[in-house]
């Protein structure tokens, strides 16, 4: 990173610019699963996908506006054969960056994926719970290859998103991750539906004590209290007062575009408008203004969207970091 104190003052709430720091980077809505859980594959609204070199006046538009932190998500980002380039133009710009797989296909990117800040791969453990979530027979290659990425110096994350098929498995999950060294991150299945998409096959997931219990014996287990209090029926805007992800969030599109104010609703949306223009516009502001106040806010349980929101309260901060 080429100024940290820059990161420094925006997770603090330090600085007086409106300007973000995190680019939540959707290079691709295809994947090769097919989980019960998840509604971007049965509706690809983004079946054009921008070019390498459109991606890379993004990535640098948004490292110029003052965005420091980018995760490659999707669908599954490791089907883009240009995933190195667009990695490699991150980091030599100077990004911290964080890329979330399937893991499918790590196999065939652990040379592009060298100098990655942050690798996540989403796992459990036992086979037939894996392959009936995931709607696909790669329970032993994902496995295989987490433990190679782990070889190749990699660093994986383990990334678990509880459902009812799952769920009766985590202790294993947690067994596993302590085995190799593997962190692991556990996260409810969200009920928050994308646009476009009316549907989300959701399962409540009673963690409770069992998952504090967890906690306390398996240190590297990580997941926020939100994951807990959302149980109550809490959403982003009682945790942390009102959700400000038009402010310190770009949700870069596969097709090249800019989306506010989040990246599960289309308020506005960029066009072929470069990002400074787009950003400082009045349509731009006015969404910022109003964001966490939308009717499609009211239940949102999103974690990245609560993390990025976290901006201007440094006690939420700090508590967020206790308990990771």
């Amino acid at each position: 990173m080429v100024n940290p104190l820059d990161l420094v003052s925006f997770v603090t709430g330090l600085s007086s610019q409106t300007r973000p720091f995190f680019v939540h980077f959707e290079c691709t809505y295809r994947c090769n699963m097919r989980c019960g859980f998840c509604n971007i594959w049965q509706s690809n609204p983004y079946p054009f996908e921008a070019s390498t070199a459109t991606f890379i006046d993004r990535l640098t538009e948004c490292w110029v506006i003052g965005c420091r932190l980018v995760s490659f998500t999707g669908g599954e980002p490791l089907l883009r054969n240009d995933i190195g380039d667009l990695v490699k133009h991150c980091k030599n710009l100077g990004f911290y960056t964080g890329l979330v797989t399937n893991g499918s296909f790590l196999h065939k990117h652990l040379k592009d994926l060298q100098g990655l800040d942050y690798l996540a791969v989403s796992f459990s453990y036992d086979e037939v719970a894996f392959n009936t979530s995931k709607g696909t027979e790669t329970f032993r290659k994902v496995k295989s290859n987490i433990l190679n990425a782990q070889n190749a110096g990699l660093n994986p994350h383990l990334f678990c998103t509880l459902d009812h098929l799952n769920y009766p498995h985590l202790e294993e999950t947690v067994e596993f991750a302590e085995k190799h060294g593997l962190e692991l991150h556990v996260n409810p299945v969200s009920e928050i539906p994308r646009e476009n998409v009316n549907e989300v096959e959701w399962s409540e997931i009673r963690a409770g004590n069992l998952m504090v219990n967890i906690r306390k014996l398996y240190p590297k287990v990580k997941f926020s209290n939100f994951f807990l209090l959302r149980k109550k029926g809490y959403t982003i805007n009682d945790y942390v007062g009102r959700c400000k992800a038009a402010q310190t969030t770009i949700a870069l599109k596969p097709d090249g575009t800019i989306s506010l104010p989040c990246l599960l609703q289309t308020v506005a949306s960029s066009g072929a408008t470069p990002l400074k223009e787009f950003w400082i516009s009045d349509e731009a502001k006015h969404i910022r203004e109003s964001c966490g106040r939308y009717p499609f806010c009211e239940k949102c349980d999103v974690i990245c969207m609560y993390e990025a929101s976290l901006i201007g309260h440094p006690a939420q901060i700090l508590r967020w970091l206790y308990e990771m």
